[in-house]
């Protein structure tokens, strides 16, 4: 994913836009998202983490979020299969580790449907 602009989703600017939006359930995972990838080191840890979630290891921030917010109402790992990239799908938005990417890509169940593609894609995306 070349050219991603870096967001701060922490902070009060962040909390108050959702708070706007009235989305709760978004703002816990916005917020969780942003605590993972930010810490003391501040920008340069950022973009490390946006660099290996998004180049790489995109199913296993998908399984970490996964993990996080699945509940009653469910979460499920999806990919776009053209794009190589996966995300999470949590109370009908997808995220990764950019935050919500909904639109950004088109979304497909995973594991997919084709045993071939899944094996090439659990062989050189996942197990790798």
């Amino acid at each position: 994913m070349q050219g991603f602009e870096p967001v701060d989703l922490r902070g009060q600017a962040a909390r108050k836009l959702l708070k706007l939006e009235r989305d709760t359930d978004a703002a816990d995972i916005l917020m969780f998202i942003g605590r993972f990838s930010t810490n003391s080191s501040g920008t340069t840890y950022r973009e490390q983490v946006i660099e290996c979630f998004t180049q790489g290891c995109c199913y296993w921030f998908a399984y970490i979020l996964k993990a996080r917010f699945e509940d009653e109402k469910g979460a499920e790992i999806v990919s776009d299969y053209t794009a190589g990239h996966f995300g999470t799908l949590i109370r009908g938005h997808v995220y990764d580790i950019t935050g919500d990417v909904t639109d950004a890509y088109t979304w497909e169940p995973w594991p997919c449907d084709d045993d071939l593609r899944e094996k090439r894609i659990t062989d050189g995306c996942i197990m790798f």
